[in-house]
């Protein structure tokens, strides 16, 4: 029933039908409200007992179910949404007019306009209830919008009675006109909080990928001050390099607090929405005017106007849908290591490379596989000690019943990776042993390598410790080298044809 109602209306409810039955003794009641849910999704609309009392819903359920109101309860209901009688995506069907209370004691319909009216006349014949059982339509401006249903075994109800009943029923009427607008409005709210989530997600992603080439045009700089005399004119332009890209990186961890921010108001629980004085329950005109179609649009987010953002495919960590094409794993891999190479001298770690140039084409998209190879170079250097060695290879292959694979390997022998933190090591933000370092880092890297991964149709395989493997170069230097546990990462992709 929560979808239909939510608890503060239930609880409204409740004591309106509490305080009817309390003044009309020996008697049972219950609120029907229509689901609109069953009618969005294509459906046949019908009402839905939301509370009842003295009976709990459930009770009132079994002990009714054959009662004569239940076939003129899955009649359609006249809901806003509906446009000269033909249904809408959001809303049941429309009703004929509903049925008034006569003063004599007995349900009357109301004078025949139309063909719609003479339908209603039939039905209302067809359903009339016995004495001693009261339906009354709930209705807002015209629209029925739900039934309170009143039962008392041992008299017919006085003309008092049915009086009372009518003003209660005007009263929730207009209270389920607003818990429906409460629900539109809050599933507004959980749709944009959803997308600006995701539009998040892709902030933190961007701005983990550019630190990386900002982080290597920064070492570039300090190579070349190093290298460069004192008195060549262009140590003006090396230091201005260094100069520039250390402000550069201040501006994104600025930006990163400011996207922080955002992520703090999200976790937050929305308010509840409250009403402006004057602001209609409902949108106005000829039940659905062309600007309440507009704003009932927004509850689709196929017609919402921050559509868009969903159609850019914000699951991918670059913020923009792949299109795979054959790419040549060289061709990626090459310039990578000649960027990573000046990066791991500077760092004191020897970064050796077996790069196979017949290898077979993949598919991938070009820049995507540049960036999940160049985050696993970058982790291999930036956390292997200095004199560890760093390992990538290519040529290596397997077969699957999807077809043959090919692997990128990169391979270290750093500290490698504890147990405890393998099962969770492509999670977002997570850094494991890691985040007690004094290393920066944002816990992204291996998240967004997996993400574009999966979407390139490939896998990343882990292998922790990786010293014993045939991963690693059989040979290595022992004078110089610091060993450690180590670390294979392997990205598999898809020959291409």
């Amino acid at each position: 029933m929560s979808a239909i109602a939510s608890p503060e209306f239930i609880s409204l409810c409740h004591a309106q039908l509490r305080l009817m039955t309390q003044q009309m003794a020996e008697s049972t009641a219950a609120l029907y409200m229509a689901d609109i849910a069953e009618a969005a999704a294509g459906n046949d609309s019908h009402f839905v007992p939301v509370v009842s009392y003295p009976e709990p819903v459930d009770s009132w359920i079994e002990k009714f179910s054959s009662a004569p109101w239940e076939t003129t309860a899955r009649t359609p209901l006249a809901l806003p949404g509906t446009v000269g009688g033909a249904p809408s995506d959001l809303w049941p069907e429309r009703l004929p007019a509903p049925i008034e209370i006569a003063e004599s004691g007995s349900e009357q319909p109301s004078a025949p306009t139309n063909q719609t009216n003479q339908t209603a006349n039939q039905t209302a014949a067809q359903t009339e209830p016995v004495e001693e059982q009261l339906v009354v339509p709930l209705v807002y401006t015209d629209v029925v919008v739900g039934l309170v249903v009143a039962i008392r075994r041992d008299r017919p109800w006085k003309r008092k009675e049915r009086s009372y009943i009518k003003t209660m029923a005007d009263s929730l009427a207009a209270g389920c006109v607003l818990e429906r607008r409460n629900q539109w409005l809050q599933g507004r709210i959980t749709h944009r909080k959803g997308l600006q989530s995701r539009q998040s997600e892709i902030f933190h992603n961007l701005l983990h990928q550019f630190r990386n080439p900002l982080t290597a045009v920064n070492t570039f700089g300090k190579l070349l001050v190093k290298r460069l005399d004192p008195e060549d004119p262009n140590q003006t332009v090396a230091t201005g390099i260094v100069r520039e890209t250390s402000r550069l990186r201040e501006l994104v961890t600025h930006f990163d607090e400011a996207v922080a921010i955002g992520d703090a108001a999200l976790v937050s629980a929305a308010p509840t929405p409250v009403l402006s004085a004057g602001q209609p329950l409902l949108p106005q005109g000829d039940l659905y005017s062309t600007a309440a179609k507009a704003d009932a649009s927004r509850l689709d987010p196929s017609q919402s106007e921050i559509a868009p953002l969903e159609d850019a495919n914000l699951d991918n960590s670059l913020g923009h849908a792949l299109t795979l094409s054959r790419q040549s794993l060289n061709h990626i891999v090459d310039p990578i290591l000649e960027v990573a190479s000046i990066v791991a001298i500077e760092k004191g770690v020897r970064l050796k490379a077996q790069v196979s140039h017949n290898t077979p084409w993949v598919w991938g998209e070009e820049e995507a596989l540049s960036e999940v190879v160049s985050n696993l170079v970058d982790n291999a250097i930036k956390y292997s000690p200095p004199g560890a060695q760093v390992w990538v290879q290519t040529g290596v292959s397997r077969l699957e019943s999807q077809g043959h694979y090919q692997g990128i390997v990169v391979a270290d022998t750093g500290p490698g990776i504890p147990a405890a933190d393998l099962a969770r090591l492509f999670e977002r933000y997570y850094r494991g042993v890691q985040a007690q370092g004094k290393l920066p880092g944002t816990g992204l890297g291996l998240a967004i390598a997996q993400s574009l991964v999966k979407e390139m149709q490939g896998a990343i395989e882990v292998i922790s410790p990786a010293v014993g493997t045939p991963w690693l170069p059989s040979t290595r230097d022992s004078a110089s080298s610091q060993s450690g546990p180590g670390t294979v990462f392997i990205v598999w992709l898809l020959e291409a044809d």
